[in-house]
């Protein structure tokens, strides 16, 4: 779900939480070596997101956060700022070369370093390892389906 996160807004945020999982204490995020991506570039998007981004001057820009329960692609337009939640259930990434492509709720991003060089392989293989967890987790605690 995208959300207009441009001005302080309590509902937005617990909606986000919710959905996501609360932020990472200072501690967490030292412990775990970092949360957020390098900054991306956005090439293309799904409508509902390409909307929304800065069409002007081709500033088209992200970057990822990881939570407990999903992850949080930040972008802008000029003076708003969007934050696209995603819960690791329906989060799905797709690595083609360069270029890097995030499915989740009905929305995609394709997204590529930049600076034109490589993506930074720990963040992604930490968020792979998350997401792996949390869907091992989900599982333990519902249990094997019935036949």
């Amino acid at each position: 779900m995208i959300f207009d996160t441009t001005y302080r807004n309590k509902r937005v945020q617990q909606a986000i939480n919710e959905m996501v999982g609360r932020p990472y204490g200072i501690l967490d995020r030292l412990r775990m070596k970092g949360i957020g991506s390098q900054k991306l570039q956005i090439r293309s998007a799904s409508p509902e997101i390409e909307e929304r981004v800065c069409q002007k001057f081709n500033l088209k820009h992200c970057n990822v956060e990881l939570r407990r329960s999903g992850l949080i692609v930040w972008f802008g337009s000029f003076a708003r700022t969007f934050a696209w939640a995603i819960p690791y259930p329906d989060l799905q990434i797709v690595k083609n070369g360069t270029q890097l492509t995030i499915y989740g709720g009905g929305h995609f991003m394709n997204v590529a370093d930049a600076h034109g060089g490589r993506f930074d392989e720990t963040f992604f293989q930490k968020l792979v390892d998350y997401k792996a967890e949390q869907v091992l987790t989900t599982f333990e605690q519902r249990g094997p389906r019935k036949a």
